[in-house]
């Protein structure tokens, strides 16, 4: 103990290192170790201090651990609000095997947020980035969420989209340049378990104009694929694959279907094509009306004026028995 009660112990070398040290294991160097409040500086002058904490040599085996009581203010606080094209923090852990680069455990419960960023300025660039820049063939996951088996009623991703001038914000947007020819490449849904709710559910509350799905071959290629393809499998399925229950309304527009086509087709079915490999016993299709109508089941109008030589209904019948 030195310096007195108000004294200032300096420790200064013009031209030298200065070195704390003991050269005897398990013993320990220490920097406010009494039962005050206090302020300990490192590298506070406005040189351009470099702080090392640990050696970077092969087989060293620093390790680094920060302990805190605290419960009301920042156990933490780190300001690198200089930097302008170099990074915060440039963290590499190139060893890493079965490990984990950062580990954050909680056991309590908490109302809070276990990782929050906050932004208050116009920025253009990326909250959090991923980039394979080495281009390596990878086969684990960006992203891996395992939510385990209690009763949990929150959220995997919440997103909210709050109310700008713009109205510009997506939510997700995905560019493909792969060929991706793997099964479910944009999103693929496994269900073990038989569930009772909807798989993907659009509630909207508002009086809108938009389109909840919306497909444009804008490119202009040529596609053979399906937009829409469904298999059913061989279970003793009774559901529907497609169920759509037009609520009653004031102006009673609503449609199901409206096919607006420019196209010549010259591909029979174009619009509808059913190849039955089955001998089927009930109707193909069933209308069944239990009100009184005055509208028409089906109607035909030539209206565009157009010479037509092709039937309206045409029956085959074949030479089955």
């Amino acid at each position: 103990t030195a310096g007195g009660s108000n004294g200032t112990i300096s420790v200064t070398s013009a031209q030298n290192d200065v070195t704390f040290d003991t050269q005897t294991a398990s013993r320990s160097i220490n920097l406010g170790s009494s039962a005050v409040a206090r302020t300990i500086n490192l590298g506070t002058p406005t040189g351009a201090d470099t702080v090392n904490f640990g050696t970077q040599s092969a087989g060293s085996l620093d390790m680094f651990n920060f302990f805190s009581s605290e419960t009301t203010n920042d156990t933490m606080d780190i300001f690198f609000d200089s930097v302008t094209t170099a990074n915060g923090i440039d963290y590499t852990v190139d060893g890493l095997t079965t490990g984990r680069g950062f580990y954050l455990t909680h056991t309590g419960t908490m109302s809070g947020a276990l990782w929050s960023t906050e932004t208050t300025g116009a920025w253009t660039g990326e909250v959090w980035n991923y980039d394979d820049t080495g281009n390596a063939a990878w086969t684990g996951n960006v992203f891996d969420i395992d939510t385990g088996t209690g009763s949990a009623t929150g959220n995997i991703i919440d997103l909210n989209i709050e109310a700008t001038t713009a109205n510009d914000v997506q939510a997700i947007v995905v560019n493909n340049a792969d060929d991706s020819d793997q099964v479910g490449w944009l999103m693929e849904l496994n269900s073990t378990a038989a569930f009772t709710a909807a798989a993907i559910d659009l509630d909207s509350t508002a009086a809108n104009t938009g389109v909840l799905i919306h497909t444009d071959n804008s490119g202009d290629a040529a596609w053979t694929g399906n937009i829409f393809d469904v298999d059913t499998g061989t279970g003793n399925y009774s559901g529907r694959v497609m169920d759509v229950t037009l609520e009653a309304s004031t102006n009673n527009d609503g449609r199901v279907f409206f096919i607006t086509s420019n196209d010549e087709h010259d591909q029979a079915g174009w619009l509808m094509n059913v190849d039955s490999n089955n001998a089927f016993t009930a109707n193909m299709i069933d209308i069944d009306a239990a009100a009184s109508f005055t509208g028409n089941i089906f109607d035909f109008s030539g209206s565009g004026g157009g010479a037509w030589t092709s039937d309206v209904i045409h029956i085959t019948t074949g030479t089955g028995g």
